[in-house]
């Protein structure tokens, strides 16, 4: 399996966040924390 900086697929998927790199990840982070309690 292609590594995902690799994959032009995910390049695709993740080039509207690319421009704001440390902002994207926050929601399923907190989401994830808070799941987790």
């Amino acid at each position: 399996m292609a590594a995902p900086q690799s994959d032009p697929a995910l390049d695709s998927l993740f080039l509207p966040f690319a421009g704001r790199p440390l902002h994207w990840p926050a929601g399923p982070v907190l989401f994830l924390r808070a799941r987790e309690g």
